[in-house]
Protein backbone atom coordinates (compact mmCIF):
# COMPACT_ATOMS: atom_id res chain seq x y z
CA UNK A 1 0.00 0.00 0.00
CA UNK A 2 1.36 3.57 -0.26
CA UNK A 3 0.96 4.29 3.37
CA UNK A 4 3.46 1.79 3.84
CA UNK A 5 6.01 2.64 0.95
CA UNK A 6 5.72 5.97 2.36
CA UNK A 7 6.35 5.20 6.09
CA UNK A 8 9.45 2.88 4.54
CA UNK A 9 10.67 5.68 2.18
CA UNK A 10 10.64 7.85 5.70
CA UNK A 11 12.49 5.39 7.35
CA UNK A 12 14.72 4.88 4.59
CA UNK A 13 15.27 8.56 4.73
CA UNK A 14 15.93 8.89 8.38
CA UNK A 15 18.84 5.94 7.92
CA UNK A 16 20.91 7.50 5.02
CA UNK A 17 20.93 11.19 7.77
CA UNK A 18 21.87 8.94 10.41
CA UNK A 19 24.36 6.92 8.63
CA UNK A 20 25.44 8.71 5.62
CA UNK A 21 24.85 12.29 6.30
CA UNK A 22 27.24 13.34 3.47
CA UNK A 23 26.99 10.05 1.31
CA UNK A 24 24.22 9.29 -1.64
CA UNK A 25 21.43 8.04 0.01
CA UNK A 26 21.87 4.60 0.02
CA UNK A 27 18.91 3.34 1.78
CA UNK A 28 16.55 5.12 0.03
CA UNK A 29 17.96 4.47 -3.62
CA UNK A 30 17.70 0.74 -1.92
CA UNK A 31 13.81 0.90 -0.70
CA UNK A 32 13.08 2.55 -3.67
CA UNK A 33 14.64 -0.13 -6.15
CA UNK A 34 12.38 -2.84 -4.64
CA UNK A 35 9.75 -1.30 -3.34
CA UNK A 36 8.68 0.99 -6.04
CA UNK A 37 8.82 -0.75 -9.31
CA UNK A 38 7.17 2.06 -11.76
CA UNK A 39 7.13 5.94 -12.18
CA UNK A 40 3.83 6.60 -11.19
CA UNK A 41 4.43 5.17 -7.91
CA UNK A 42 7.38 6.98 -7.55
CA UNK A 43 5.65 9.93 -8.61
CA UNK A 44 2.61 9.69 -6.27
CA UNK A 45 4.95 8.72 -3.62
CA UNK A 46 7.24 11.65 -3.80
CA UNK A 47 4.05 13.96 -3.96
CA UNK A 48 3.21 12.50 -0.64
CA UNK A 49 6.66 13.06 0.95
CA UNK A 50 6.34 16.45 -0.14
CA UNK A 51 3.48 17.47 1.53
CA UNK A 52 3.94 16.15 4.48
CA UNK A 53 7.05 17.63 4.50
CA UNK A 54 5.27 21.20 3.83
CA UNK A 55 2.94 20.08 6.59
CA UNK A 56 5.87 19.67 8.78
CA UNK A 57 7.26 22.85 7.78
CA UNK A 58 4.06 25.08 7.79
CA UNK A 59 3.95 23.34 11.66
CA UNK A 60 7.45 24.88 12.44
CA UNK A 61 6.53 28.36 11.37
CA UNK A 62 3.43 28.23 12.91
CA UNK A 63 4.71 27.16 16.49
CA UNK A 64 7.96 29.91 15.67
CA UNK A 65 5.53 32.55 14.88
CA UNK A 66 3.68 31.65 18.50
CA UNK A 67 6.84 31.79 20.33
CA UNK A 68 8.23 35.17 18.54
CA UNK A 69 5.05 36.74 19.69
CA UNK A 70 5.65 35.52 22.83
CA UNK A 71 8.92 36.77 23.17
CA UNK A 72 7.58 40.15 21.67
CA UNK A 73 5.80 40.31 24.40
CA UNK A 74 8.26 40.19 26.73
CA UNK A 75 10.73 42.42 25.14
CA UNK A 76 7.90 45.09 25.41
CA UNK A 77 7.06 44.00 28.97
CA UNK A 78 11.14 44.89 29.54
CA UNK A 79 10.82 48.01 28.17
CA UNK A 80 7.48 49.74 30.01
CA UNK A 81 9.59 48.60 32.89
CA UNK A 82 12.29 50.20 31.50
CA UNK A 83 10.64 53.30 31.03
CA UNK A 84 8.66 53.43 34.19
CA UNK A 85 12.12 53.23 36.05
CA UNK A 86 13.65 55.52 33.89
CA UNK A 87 10.93 58.14 34.71
CA UNK A 88 11.18 56.90 38.41
CA UNK A 89 14.89 57.67 38.89
CA UNK A 90 14.61 61.13 36.58
CA UNK A 91 11.95 62.42 39.23
CA UNK A 92 13.79 61.19 41.85
CA UNK A 93 16.53 63.32 40.66
CA UNK A 94 15.45 66.34 40.35
CA UNK A 95 13.42 66.04 43.80
CA UNK A 96 16.91 65.49 45.66
CA UNK A 97 17.95 68.76 43.46
CA UNK A 98 15.39 70.87 44.86
CA UNK A 99 15.65 69.64 48.26
CA UNK A 100 19.54 70.05 48.02
CA UNK A 101 18.95 73.59 46.47
CA UNK A 102 16.30 74.41 49.32
CA UNK A 103 18.89 73.03 52.12
CA UNK A 104 21.63 75.89 51.11
CA UNK A 105 19.68 78.71 50.63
Amino acid sequence: SSSTGLALLGFAKSLDERFFPDGPPVTTILVRSFWLRDASDMDGLELRILQHDQEDLEAKRDKLRSELEAVEGQVAQGAARVQGLSSSLIDDDEELFVQQYRQQV
